[in-house]
């Protein structure tokens, strides 16, 4: 038996009451010994207790000490730690108190030495004020980042201030915190970007979650909304086939389905839906995720296609033309060996008779009579025009009737899905033909007129019926004798004396030349008479499609050419022929310079309220003052052909690409100096 008896005396005031001498010697005694014995005991409790103590605390996962403080001055050197568990070790290895910011700190990395002083100081505050402050604070230790839950307390034992600090690392539910708000923060931005709406519903069909585009679609922020029933959105018909389809679907399962929707205001829109069904594991209950895309675009769309497919049947079954489209088999070395009709209007009808299924033989036989080929080759042949996917063809045929016909047939090649088809279009030209014969005849007729006519042309026709002439009547014959004479100077050269050898080159250097003025003639034609189209130019743009267009022309002559007010304007003019103005001058630049001399081209930039004025210098030879008002003549060359290549065309067309951009063109140039050609463009074209 143990008597917890604190002290003597409380033992002595028991015994007393009891009824006993407490004077008696021998009594004493014993009270002396049983004191004794109890307080050997309470000591042996209480080092058990504490060594319990001690273990709990050691191998807490938090960490944990104890500070007997002086003040409540946290520079006092007074202060004492008591205890300091082994988690908190790891934290705080050494013995210092930290208690100050600037211990703090240095085993911490906070943000700001400002947001650190601001902790440390509001820890202090409130510890003096409520003995309690707790903190969730996010440190950097060793370069890596920790979260920390720190609970510190102050308490009076015996008179002495004592403070126990708790920290706890938190560092891995935070991260999870994190990347559950992350996943969900995705989830809704991705929710809220998708092209239609998103809405999540509960087994008795209240929204749980709605996508601000399920509200735009339904043109309202509270008629579908969380709290609301999913089924009063939708008419009555819609309403019980979207709970008859729930209640059928299993755990998964998806339907889709195109309703009918109601507004706020009672009015009702087509909306397209897919359902998913899925259990909830934590409610045990069933619960669906719903797509949802405003259908009216959708439904307009599929009654123009119905619409249209019903016109373009009915102009397949009258139209003029016959139209037959087969779905084919095609083997690698044979061709087509199998062939299924799945459409056929009359006019195909007419050719080829009613639809039928078609064997070897039958395609055998339709190819070579259209085809015009033996039977034993027309695999080969109809696989060729397979491969090249087109076919213009004229062919006689009979009709059903035994009519003889002559027909025009497109035939095409096309894949679709890994599918093969031949779409044949054919159009019965008999009739034509014995019009084309008719017209023959006059023709013939009409070209002895014209015989007669040619000899009552004025010999001042315009360029541009020269151009066309030069075109038709002199490229053809210039042609061939360029290319006979080639083609002698390629075979017999060598077997020609020199004088025929001299006479050859001169044939074809002089067929040469004359074809280049020709060229020339006519892209002065077509610059004359094309009328201009007009673009927003951005001028950088301009200058950077030159640049590369003459990259070969720069690099061979080493030329440099440097710009000047072209980076942020816009003008509007004719892209192509601005284009072809800038290029034709930057050439005559590069090229008219001294031999052996670098050219040196600079283009600048100016505009007013009226025009866009451009400079293009050079270091060029110069022009004579005698020259200088002819120049943008046809056929002014200023050089023989042998010093600089030209045929006296260039300045002319610049000059009529300017003309049909209401500007003027001029020259300013002094004799082995350079020149500067100088010319605008309006701006109110």
């Amino acid at each position: 038996m143990h008597l917890l008896y604190e002290t003597e005396s409380t033992l002595t005031d028991i015994l007393q009451e009891e009824g006993y001498d407490i004077n008696d010697p021998k009594l004493q005694r014993v009270i002396v010994r049983v004191v004794a014995k109890e307080n050997e005991f309470q000591d042996k409790v209480k080092d058990r207790v504490d060594s319990v103590y001690q273990h709990l605390l050691n191998d807490s996962v938090d960490g944990f000490d104890v500070v007997a403080l002086a003040s409540s001055d946290p520079y006092d050197p007074d202060h004492r730690l008591i205890f300091r568990n082994m988690a908190l070790r790891e934290l705080f290895p050494d013995d210092k108190l930290y208690l100050t910011h600037e211990e703090l700190s240095a085993r911490f990395s906070y943000s700001t030495e400002e947001e650190s002083r601001k902790l440390t100081n509001e820890a202090i505050k409130a510890l003096l004020t409520s003995g309690y402050y707790k903190s969730d604070r996010r440190v950097t230790m060793d370069n890596i980042e920790r979260h920390y839950v720190t609970t510190l307390q102050l308490s009076t034992i015996s008179g002495q201030l004592i403070m126990t600090r708790q920290y706890r690392d938190v560092t891995e539910e935070r991260l999870k915190e994190r990347e559950i708000t992350e996943q969900k923060e995705l989830l809704r931005n991705i929710l809220e970007t998708l092209p239609g709406g998103v809405s999540h519903v509960d087994e008795e069909g209240t929204h749980l979650y709605v996508s601000p585009q399920v509200k735009e679609i339904f043109g309202s922020d509270t008629w579908v909304d969380v709290g609301t029933h999913a089924f009063d959105a939708f008419d009555f018909d819609s309403k019980g086939y979207m709970i008859e389809q729930a209640n059928n679907l299993k755990d998964g399962g998806t339907y889709h389905a195109l309703l009918a929707a109601k507004r706020e205001d009672g009015s009702n829109f087509p909306l397209e839906i897919h359902v998913n069904k899925f259990k909830n594991q934590e409610t045990d209950k069933y619960e669906y995720i719903t797509y949802i895309s405003d259908a009216r675009e959708k439904v307009k769309q599929e009654k123009i296609l119905k619409e249209r497919t019903s016109l373009y049947e009915a102009l397949l079954d009258h139209s003029f033309l016959g139209i037959d489209i087969s779905e084919v088999k095609i083997e690698p070395h044979l061709g087509v060996v199998k062939m299924d009709v799945i459409l056929r209007n009359g006019g195909a009808e007419k050719v080829f008779g009613p639809i039928r299924e078609y064997k070897t033989e039958d395609l055998a036989k339709e190819a070579s009579k259209i085809l015009g080929q033996d039977k034993s080759t027309w695999g080969s042949q109809f696989k060729e025009f397979i491969e090249n996917g087109i076919k213009l063809l004229e062919f006689d045929s009979e009709d059903i009737w035994g009519n003889q016909i002559k027909v025009r047939g497109i035939f095409r090649h096309i894949e679709v899905d890994d599918k093969s088809f031949l779409v044949r279009i054919l159009d019965d030209i008999t009739e034509e033909s014995k019009r084309k014969k008719i017209i023959s005849d006059q023709l013939v007729a009409l070209k002895e007129r014209q015989v007669q006519l040619e000899k009552y042309i004025e010999s001042n026709l315009q360029l541009e019926n020269f151009a066309y002439i030069a075109s038709h009547d002199l490229k053809a014959p210039l042609r061939t004798v360029l290319s006979f004479s080639q083609l002698i100077k390629q075979s017999s050269y060598e077997l020609l004396d020199d004088k025929d050898k001299e006479f050859l080159d001169i044939v074809i250097n002089s067929s040469t030349n004359m074809m280049s003025l020709i060229e020339d003639l006519l892209t002065f034609s077509r610059v004359n008479t094309q009328k201009i189209k007009l673009d927003e130019i951005k001028l950088a743009d301009l200058r950077a499609t030159i640049n590369i267009d003459l990259t070969d022309t720069i690099e061979g002559c080493s030329g440099q050419i440097t710009w000047e007010g072209f980076d942020d304007s816009v003008m509007s003019a004719d892209k192509t022929k601005m284009i072809q103005l800038f290029e034709n001058l930057i050439r005559n630049a590069l090229k008219f310079v001294k031999p052996g001399e670098q050219p040196c081209v600079h283009i600048s930039h100016k505009e007013n309220d009226r025009h866009h004025r451009f400079e293009i210098k050079d270091n060029g030879i110069g022009i004579p003052d005698r020259h200088l008002e002819k120049i943008f003549g046809i056929f002014e060359k200023l050089h023989s052909k042998d010093i600089y290549e030209g045929t006296g065309l260039g300045l002319a067309i610049c000059a009529k690409i300017v003309e049909q951009h209401f500007g003027q063109i001029e020259v300013a140039s002094e004799v082995g100096q350079g020149s500067t050609f100088s010319f605008t463009i309006a701006k109110n074209l």
